[in-house]
């Protein structure tokens, strides 16, 4: 009789694009809009065919230390990142969650 477990170093897990779609159908219609440019860059950025399972903490780590230097609204842009992994591993897409490699820098506030 056939087993019915799937074998975890065999699965690529789901497309990046399949993968957005399906957190950005979890997100709040207040922030819908936000969430979207965000998730859609970074499928961009590593392809909208690229399975999540050969997603790497490494490149993640490059990603989100691009996107840090190169806009000043990057804490808000990370969070919606981490969240996306943080779904991506949650519904079993990859093996780890690599919403842990984003580190997010605090900055300080503005006196006036």
């Amino acid at each position: 009789m056939p087993s019915k477990q799937r074998s975890q170093s065999t699965e690529p897990g789901v497309s990046l694009g399949d993968a957005a779609t399906r957190f950005l159908t979890t997100v709040s219609i207040g922030s819908q809009s936000e969430a979207q440019q965000e998730v859609i860059k970074f499928v961009r950025w590593f392809g909208e065919g690229r399975m999540t399972g050969t997603l790497t903490g490494q490149e993640v780590v490059n990603y989100s230390e691009q996107i840090y230097t190169s806009t000043n609204k990057s804490t808000e842009h990370l969070n919606t990142i981490k969240k996306f992994l943080q779904f991506v591993h949650k519904e079993n897409y990859t093996s780890a969650n690599l919403g842990i490699h984003i580190k997010i820098k605090k900055v300080p506030g503005k006196t006036d």
